[in-house]
């Protein structure tokens, strides 16, 4: 009997550093996937923004023309509500302060969409800014996890190599690195289930009845609990 409490107590220290392990291997891949994730908004960021700037560009040129088009209007109006008012045509006064009003808010609506517009240009702006200023950092991030990879039991030692340089660089690593720890998941998930279905067979064999737990500490905690018995 006290060989099987051994053979247990071993299989629960196992199970647990295998646990310990999964724990490690899932948040470095975690930081590899952001790291992926990162590169490739970046990267699509940077393809994109020209042709995003194109359009706002022409959008607000065409906002420029409305506003152009709006103030003409508005001038108009004024001049039909200055001469309508030394006039005693009561409805041609009113029909003159209707029209006014409708080109005030017309060209307070054309203010607006070319605020918007350049609101928006310069946003994409500093988001390209940002983002370009963020690569370096992004490199230096691939670059430590990298190095904490390196030498790593289980994982190939390209996953420790550094990264290329560039968005590009970092996401391929990322993508390589991220393959590697999901492989070297698989392979302690596994021997974790070796582990805990052997606990399982060994306690069922102390207590004389089948187990079914989902660790060798629940199986040990069980064998315990009925030698206090």
């Amino acid at each position: 009997m006290s060989d099987r409490l051994a053979l247990l107590r071993e299989l629960v220290a196992a199970d647990a550093e295998h646990s310990a392990t999964l724990g490690a291997l899932d948040e470095l891949a975690r930081e590899a996937s952001s790291l992926r994730a990162r590169a490739g908004e970046l990267t699509e960021l940077a393809a994109s923004a020209p042709s995003v700037r194109r359009r706002l560009e022409d959008d607000l040129r065409a906002a420029e023309e409305e506003l152009r088009e709006r103030e003409a209007a508005l001038a108009g109006a004024e001049a039909e509500l200055a001469a309508a008012e030394v006039t005693a045509d009561r409805e041609r006064l009113a029909a003159a302060r209707r029209a006014h009003v409708r080109a005030t808010d017309a060209r307070a609506m054309a203010l607006k969409r070319l605020a918007s517009g350049r609101r928006q240009l310069e946003e994409l702006a500093a988001r390209v800014a940002a983002a370009e200023g963020e690569v370096p950092a992004l490199e230096a991030e691939a670059a430590g996890l990298a190095r904490r990879l390196r030498g790593r039991p289980r994982l190939p030692e390209e996953a420790g190599k550094a990264p290329g340089a560039g968005l590009v660089g970092v996401a391929e690593w990322a993508s390589g690195a991220l393959a590697a720890l999901f492989l070297a998941r698989a392979a302690v998930a596994s021997e974790q289930d070796a582990v805990i279905r052997q606990a399982n067979e060994l306690g069922s064999a102390i207590l004389g009845e089948p187990l079914v737990a989902s660790s060798a500490e629940a199986i040990a905690r069980r064998v315990e609990t009925a030698g206090r018995a």
